[in-house]
C-alpha cells in the first residue's frame, strides 16, 4: 500500500529537478557573454540616437542606468541563491522516499540478514549534494559555452543532466554500479578540465590554447574531486561510508553542514557568472 506514495515522491523529485535545470539554464542564457554583448550594442545605439539632445538630460539618464544596473545585480544574486537552494533541497526530497523504502526493507528482513540493496548513508548524501551543485553550475554555463563553440555547448548539455540525475539516483536507487559510474564519469570530467586549463583542448576554435581558471569552473571541479574521493573510499569498503543514515546528531550535522556549504558556494558561483 505504501509503494505508490514512494513512487509519487520520486515523481515529484523528478519534476522539481527539471524545474531546477531549466531555471539554471535560463539564468545562464540571461547572463551569457552574447547576451551582454547584444545589450551593450543596443545601449550604445540608443545613446547615439539621443546624442544630439540636451546635456542636462544626461545626468538623469545616467542615474536611471545605475538604478537599473543595481536592480539587475540584486535580481541576479537573488536568482542565484534561490536556484542553489532549490538544487540542494532536491537531496532531502529524494532521500525521504529512499529512507521509507529502506525502513520497509529493514522491517521485512530478518535481524541477521544483510539488506539486498546498499543503504543510503551519510556518504551518499554528501556525494549527491556535490553532484547536484556541480550540475547547477554546469547548467548555468551552457549558454556561454555554446557561444564559444557548439560542440563545447553540447558537452555541457550532456554532463549537466547526467550529474543532476546521478545525484538523485545515488539516493533513490543506490548500487555498486551507480557508484562506479559516478566515480568514473566525474573523474573524466576533472581530467578534461585539467587538460583545458593546461595544454588546452586539441579541437575547436581555441585548440591548444589554455583557458583561464574562473571561480565557477574551479568550484565545480573541486566538487567533482571530493565526490570521486568519497566514492573511492566507499567502494574500497570504508565502514563509516557504509553506515546507514539515522537520527544521530553527528550525521545530521554533517549532512546539514554539507548542504549549507554546497548551497552557499554554488550561489556564489552563479552570482560570479552574472
Amino acid at each position: 500500500m505504501r509503494r505508490p506514495s514512494v513512487r509519487g515522491g520520486v515523481a515529484v523529485v523528478g519534476l522539481l529537478a527539471v524545474v531546477v535545470a531549466l531555471a539554471a539554464t535560463i539564468f545562464g542564457f540571461g547572463f551569457s557573454p552574447e547576451a551582454h554583448h547584444e545589450e551593450a550594442v543596443a545601449e550604445h545605439a540608443q545613446a547615439a540616437d539621443v546624442g544630439g539632445g540636451h546635456a542636462e538630460a544626461e545626468e538623469p539618464a545616467h542615474a536611471d542606468e545605475e538604478e537599473e544596473a543595481e536592480g539587475a545585480t540584486a535580481g541576479a544574486i537573488t536568482s542565484a541563491v534561490l536556484i542553489s537552494l532549490a538544487g540542494v533541497a532536491l537531496v532531502p526530497l529524494a532521500f525521504w522516499p529512499a529512507w521509507r523504502r529502506q525502513q520497509r526493507v529493514g522491517l521485512a528482513e530478518e535481524p541477521r540478514r544483510e539488506p539486498a540493496r546498499p543503504v543510503v548513508g551519510a556518504a551518499s548524501i554528501v556525494v549527491a549534494l556535490l553532484s547536484i551543485g556541480a550540475a547547477v553550475i554546469h547548467f548555468a554555463v551552457i549558454a556561454q559555452h555554446f557561444d564559444e563553440w557548439w560542440l563545447t555547448g553540447l558537452f555541457f548539455l550532456s554532463i549537466a543532466p547526467f550529474q543532476l540525475a546521478w545525484g538523485l539516483l545515488v539516493l533513490i536507487r543506490p548500487s555498486g554500479l551507480v557508484y562506479v559510474v559516478g566515480a568514473l564519469a566525474n573523474a573524466l570530467i576533472v581530467v578534461t578540465w585539467i587538460v583545458s586549463r593546461t595544454s588546452g583542448v586539441p579541437v575547436g576554435p581555441q585548440a591548444g590554447e589554455a583557458e583561464a581558471v574562473g571561480f565557477p569552473d574551479a568550484l565545480s571541479t573541486a566538487f567533482e574531486i571530493v565526490l570521486v574521493a568519497v566514492l573511492v573510499a566507499f567502494l574500497v569498503g570504508s565502514r563509516a561510508a557504509r553506515q546507514p543514515m539515522s537520527g544521530h546528531l553527528v550525521r545530521a550535522v554533517a549532512s546539514w553542514g554539507s548542504a549549507a556549504v554546497v548551497a552557499s558556494l554554488t550561489a556564489l558561483a552563479l552570482a560570479v557568472l552574472a
